[in-house]
């Protein structure tokens, strides 16, 4: 008969129905209560998962935390997630579950000395099919979930609860598909649910989302249980329970699920939009200004900015919480929110200026021009006629070619650190600053992790002319394969000219009667 492993826990959402700061004081109340439980229950089991939720204890009750320490010592307090909270699992970039398990496990290891090797994220929406590589490389073998359902929601799932997940590089973790929820009663109704199972069955109980954990009545019933039937019902942490099942069961002979688990609440992924592109730019404006900050240290020497990093991916992560991102949480949350991801952003915004302008202001640019005094004192032109640099960096991984804008009013010469010439094309600017009107857009190619130096001629006299693909005037405009005319009157298209046909398209049509 296989053996049923109890996980008393309280799932507890920091935000939801709820601010952040709400959230914060429950999870103090409930780790209060789990511990006054195990005072009163020897032999009582309590799991938590969600390294950010241990850091608050640290922080602000310090005397709780080393009782906690004490207690996960004596193996009688699961440690579980790896994660700093339980996070959106489609939304968020690869980079941002990374982040997620490094400095949850890095927590760990300094505070407990060992990290949990069992993913937890029995509250997200869906599972998408990246996790099990990210997982495998983090040092985890298995993952306990509950969404989606089997029975309503993914009909082609394995029923099995105990199983391998297969991602899609081929990575494996060993499985735990929650039966009905991750909080509930102790009572025949629920225990059912798991005694068909073939394999050892993991049963979840306890008050949860605004915390609480196991009550009174509940562990009086898991004694009578135990008491009734030894051996039978075990309490037990997360990784203990899987521990447990590697030895009990063929892995081989387990159903494989593939690829994404998907998905439950799809209607959310639909919802608020303007919390996922917060998110994806605080991602993006964090990568990016972490990668210009080591190309600074290593090309200047300067310091980088390890902390104020860090400081900014825990904002972003724990906003990344599967009822914020997703998009399901309260509207006065979501402005607690909005400031989590500019925090962010701008911290991530001061250390790419720094690095930027520390790397730029290292490079020799005494080339193509000496400084002196401008005649233009509010313009670019270090000295007339010899031009003023410029510096383009490229923070991504692999080389970019892009279209870049100039905004100045005369522009006659662009040219990079080898005197290769570059093409320029005038447009009008978004505004006017006086006589300054112009902008210039010129394309060139940036190599990855790099950055390149252009100089800029600001004389019409020193322009170098080149055959120009581009033109306009009045009421036209041309390429070097077409030469559009518009309508004086009503501004239609009068004529279309194909240069290599040598034919007007409009009068082509007009004769075949198209």
């Amino acid at each position: 008969m296989n053996k049923k492993y109890l996980i008393g826990n309280a799932h507890i959402d920091p935000v939801w129905q709820w601010k952040y700061d709400e959230g914060l004081s429950l999870i103090k109340s409930t780790f209060l209560s789990a511990i006054n439980r195990m005072e009163e229950f020897p032999s009582y089991v309590f799991t938590s998962a969600c390294a950010s939720y241990y850091e608050w204890i640290k922080e602000s009750e310090p005397e709780m935390f080393e009782t906690i320490k004490k207690l996960v010592k004596e193996g009688r307090w699961g440690l579980s997630g790896n994660m700093w909270v339980q996070p959106d699992c489609n939304i968020p970039t690869g980079e941002s579950f990374c982040r997620h398990m490094l400095y949850s496990e890095r927590f760990f290891l300094e505070n407990f000395s060992f990290f949990p090797t069992s993913g937890y994220n029995v509250d997200s929406f869906g599972h998408n099919a990246s996790l099990p590589q990210i997982l495998r490389k983090s040092g985890m073998e298995n993952y306990v979930y509950l969404r989606p359902s089997s029975e309503t929601e993914n009909l082609k799932m394995t029923k099995e609860r105990l199983h391998i997940w297969e991602g899609n590089d081929g990575s494996k973790v060993l499985c735990s598909h929650i039966p009905d929820a991750y909080t509930g009663l102790v009572n025949i109704d629920r225990l059912k649910l798991i005694e068909s199972d073939k394999y050892p069955g993991l049963f979840f109980y306890g008050v949860g989302n605004h915390g609480g954990g196991p009550t009174i009545a509940m562990l009086k019933e898991v004694e009578r249980l135990r008491k009734e039937n030894p051996g039978y019902y075990l309490y037990s942490t997360v990784d203990n329970y899987f521990s447990n099942a590697r030895k009990e069961t063929n892995l081989s002979s387990l159903d494989v699920q593939k690829g994404d688990l998907q998905h439950h609440a799809s209607g959310c992924y639909s919802a608020n939009s303007k919390i996922k592109a917060l998110n994806a730019k605080a991602e993006k404006d964090i990568i990016q200004a972490e990668k210009m900050d080591v190309l600074s240290s290593i090309l200047t020497g300067a310091k980088t900015h390890e902390k104020e990093i860090k400081e900014a991916w825990k904002s972003i992560m724990f906003n990344q919480f599967h009822d914020i991102l997703a998009g399901c949480a309260i509207y006065p949350a979501y402005q607690d929110a909005y400031e989590g991801f500019g925090y962010s952003s701008h911290i991530a915004s001061k250390i790419t200026t720094f690095a930027n302008e520390k790397i730029s202001f290292a490079i020799d640019t005494s080339k193509y021009f000496s400084t002196g005094e401008s005649e233009m004192k509010d313009r670019m032109w270090v000295k007339k006629g010899e031009g003023s640099p410029l510096v383009i960096f490229n923070p991504l991984s692999f080389p970019i070619k892009r279209l870049i804008k100039i905004d100045c009013t005369v522009l006659s010469k662009i040219i990079d650190e080898d005197g290769v010439n570059y093409p320029l094309q005038k447009t009008r600017a978004d505004y006017t600053d006086g006589p300054f009107y112009n902008d210039y857009l010129f394309e060139c190619e940036i190599p990855a992790y790099g950055y390149k130096t252009f100089f800029l001629f600001g004389e019409e006299e020193s322009q170098i002319e080149e055959e120009n693909e581009f033109g306009f005037g009045e009421n036209w405009i041309e390429n070097s394969k077409i030469k559009v005319v518009f309508s004086k009157e009503d501004g239609s298209i009068s004529s279309l000219f194909d240069k290599k046909r040598r034919w007007n398209w409009l009068e082509m049509v007009s004769q075949k009667g198209y």
